[in-house]
């Protein structure tokens, strides 16, 4: 059966590979599309840059934590995301992924802003499951946003571009974090971190506000 249907989806493949390419240049300059190319190296950076690089940092120089307590406590953030995804059929049931995505970066600018207020390393645990919820949200609803805004033919490339954007993402995550640090310190990491996400939850909202209103 998967054969047969597999089978049906045909793509036009007479095309060349000239042609291919200006097909995807012209995806790529759909404003939709580029905007929710940002959405990937948002998350990577806040991954990478906050909370894969310095965040262990702080609750070892703030709290002392051991090594085994660090793990334990950004373990929960791949736990609680694992847990939300597996629910997000039934979320895009009842919310548009528009939603869904702005909703993910309300929670992850509250959680990170209050990264600094946490009063011990155990405590640290709420705003990481936050984290965690958000992202379990927002990467499905991002995936599911770019595969329905990319015509079938480029959507290979589409993909393509978002990966890129993904690893400079990864890449600059920790560079961005550096920099903060230098300027000063850990908080200048949390709160610029909840600044970004602040700018970049207004770009998402003038872009989505057609989409969500309705």
């Amino acid at each position: 059966m998967a054969a047969k249907i597999l089978a049906n989806e045909k793509v036009n493949t007479d095309a060349s590979f000239k042609d291919y390419l200006s097909e995807i240049r012209q995806g790529l300059f759909n404003f939709r599309t580029l905007s929710l190319l940002t959405v990937a190296p948002t998350f990577m950076i806040i991954n990478q840059g906050i909370l894969a690089t310095f965040l262990p940092l702080y609750l070892g120089s703030k709290f002392g934590a051991s090594t085994a307590v660090i793990g334990i406590i950004i373990s929960t953030r791949v736990i609680a995301g694992s847990m939300t995804a597996f629910y997000m059929g039934k979320l895009t049931n009842y919310y548009k992924e528009e939603r869904l995505l702005t909703l993910t970066i309300i929670i992850l600018t509250g959680s990170i802003g209050f990264i600094p207020f946490v009063p011990s390393a155990w405590f640290m645990v709420l705003p990481v499951l936050f984290i965690g919820f958000a992202m379990g949200i927002g990467f499905p609803a991002f995936q599911s946003l770019l595969i329905a805004e990319a015509p079938r033919e480029i959507r290979a490339g589409i993909m393509s571009a978002n990966g890129m954007t993904n690893r400079l993402g990864q890449a600059g995550g920790p560079l961005l974090g550096g920099l903060l640090y230098t300027l000063g310190g850990f908080n200048a990491v949390f709160y610029g971190a909840a600044l970004f996400l602040i700018i970049m939850m207004i770009f998402l909202s003038c872009t989505f506000w057609k989409y969500v209103s309705e």
